[in-house]
């Protein structure tokens, strides 16, 4: 009876809204896997500068694992290594899209004054990422040097391939509008946004990552 009552009193806590389970246990301890390295994802979008964002995001989210050494870089006695590459659109303009416009007038009158007609400026911005997680099993520097190459993008599995998935992920962002003696900061005020938004997609893809490894595992 108790044990019924235990399995019941589960039940209910993991059907309530915002309960999950935690495992802090090393997911890839059944490979063998227990010094794990992780050089610099690559950037392979059209975004300036995201490596080192997602490579931190995901580096602390690994090491909050119980039994699971991670480590930058590659070194020999790796039991296994994390591959990242972080891809876009071919382009800028389809990576960072306007989601909505404004009228300019509207907001920042001083700054265009009444000669110029109406024309739109954009309020909310989205970038739209994909990245990619491969983590090998002890690879060798040539077996590295191929996973980091475009070469190896179509290869799901393998012998030494542990995880191979590719992830969607994107971020939205207001536009800052200042007028008269203030425009001047409108480029670096939405130059920040960008980076803080950049930041937000980091945290995302390593929060994916942990739920998928969590639930593959």
């Amino acid at each position: 009876m108790r044990k019924f009552s235990l399995a019941i009193f589960i039940l209910f806590l993991s059907s309530c809204a915002g309960y999950q389970w935690t495992n802090k246990t090393n997911p890839f301890a059944r490979y063998g896997i227990r010094k794990l390295c992780i050089p610099t994802f690559l950037n392979q979008s059209t975004l300036s500068g995201p490596s080192v964002s997602f490579t931190s995001e995901v580096m602390k989210m690994l090491n909050t694992f119980n039994n699971l050494e991670v480590q930058g870089g590659f070194s020999s006695d790796c039991d296994g290594v994390l591959i990242g590459k972080i891809k876009s659109s071919s382009t800028l303009a389809a990576t960072v899209t306007n989601q909505e416009i404004r009228v300019a007038k509207t907001i920042a009158d001083q700054s265009i004054g009444g000669v110029r007609g109406d024309f739109y400026v954009p309020a909310v911005t989205k970038i739209g990422l994909q990245v990619q997680f491969i983590v090998i099993k002890r690879p060798t520097e040539e077996e590295l040097k191929f996973f980091l190459s475009n070469y190896a993008d179509r290869i799901i599995s393998g012998q030494k391939i542990v995880f191979n998935e590719l992830i969607s992920i994107e971020e939205r962002f207001n536009r800052e509008i200042f007028d008269g003696e203030a425009t001047v900061v409108n480029a670096t005020q939405n130059r920040g946004a960008t980076k803080k938004s950049i930041n937000q997609l980091a945290l995302n893809a390593a929060n994916t990552f942990r739920d998928m490894i969590l639930y593959a595992f």
